[in-house]
């Protein structure tokens, strides 16, 4: 019989091969031994086991990654259709699925991982510590099964700054890091109580956003004007500079509903990968100003602010962050 395909998966400890003969699957398990001292590789950190015994201890907190972009980080369709987007780089890619960045260093960039990517983001990518012994914690106990070791950089500003390049650039040099505001007091909050939440929202909705960007509309001199306004972002705006885009959109219509004029301007295209410009951004209490020529007489002028998390995403599928209708 002739093999039909072969799949390899392989960790620290077990290699799974599945064999298809002729309609027939085959899994054979062979537990192998870690020939690597754990001192002597910061790789030991990736390995799916380790990272799901978390959840036999912390139960809620895993609860809130699993619900978090960080946990799909790999897996999503949109992530993967960015990595073929960009072209499968492991400079991307190695921010989805790190080894632990307390290894790697704060200040280096982060090291795409050889096992578990599929975990994304996972619990060992933030509070993994070299050589497997002890975590990185808020606090430290020794007599926990983990051995959390108490340090501060686990809430620091610079542990998402590794990933979060641009972002973490705009907030260092803002009036943000001068008040001590971190990143996790934005990200990390849970919005009912205020405790620390590794659900590490993204802020992506329209509803989080209007509290903090806001748009005036005013007509002028036979021009529709529109005022975007950063007041509330912890940084120019939007971030995650290489993949957002951000438009200002307006449809005018006359009085039978029908669309005579459709416009846009493009505040942030596309950029490249790392090292963006920050020109295309609305930089914290920033205000940009866009300007649109009336084309009808009487009707309704409609103008939505719209982000979207990736530039091959329709108009409908953008995020609106906010809008409002002029009548004429």
């Amino acid at each position: 019989m002739s093999c039909l395909f072969y799949n390899l998966l392989k960790t620290d400890r077990v290699i799974l091969i599945v064999e298809k003969y002729s309609g027939f699957s085959f899994l054979l398990i062979f537990a192998i031994g870690c020939s690597c001292q754990h001192e002597q590789s910061s790789r030991l950190m990736s390995n799916v086991d380790r990272h799901l015994n978390c959840k036999s201890c912390h139960l809620d907190q895993w609860n809130e990654w699993y619900e978090s972009p960080h946990a799909t980080s790999w897996t999503s369709d949109a992530i993967q259709a960015a990595f073929h987007n960009f072209g499968f780089s492991r400079k991307c890619q190695s921010c989805h699925a790190p080894e632990p960045v307390l290894v790697t260093g704060l200040e280096n960039p982060p090291v795409l991982r050889e096992a578990a990517l599929v975990s994304g983001v996972n619990c060992r990518s933030c509070h993994g510590l070299r050589g497997g012994v002890g975590v990185a914690a808020i606090g430290g106990n020794p007599n926990a099964a983990c051995q959390p070791v108490r340090l501060s950089a686990i809430s620091s500003s610079q542990l998402c700054g590794v990933c979060h390049v641009p972002i973490f650039d705009d907030w260092s040099k803002s009036r943000y890091a001068l008040e001590g505001r971190t990143c996790a007091d934005c990200h990390m909050r849970n919005g009912t109580d205020g405790k620390v939440s590794h659900r590490c929202t993204n802020l992506l909705t329209s509803t989080n956003y209007q509290n903090s960007i806001e748009m005036k509309c005013f007509q002028e001199s036979g021009e529709i004007i529109a005022e975007v306004t950063n007041h509330g972002v912890g940084h120019n705006f939007p971030g995650e500079r290489h993949n957002r885009t951000l438009s200002i959109n307006v449809i005018q219509r006359d009085n039978n509903g029908e669309v005579q004029s459709a416009q846009k301007n493009l505040i942030k295209g596309i950029t490249p990968f790392r090292g963006e410009s920050t020109q295309d951004k609305i930089k914290i209490d920033e205000t940009i100003r866009c300007h649109f020529p009336i084309i009808i007489s009487k009707g309704t002028i409609e103008v939505s602010l719209l982000l979207k998390r990736f530039p091959w995403l329709s108009d409908d599928e953008a995020i609106v962050v906010t809008n409002t209708d002029i009548d004429l």
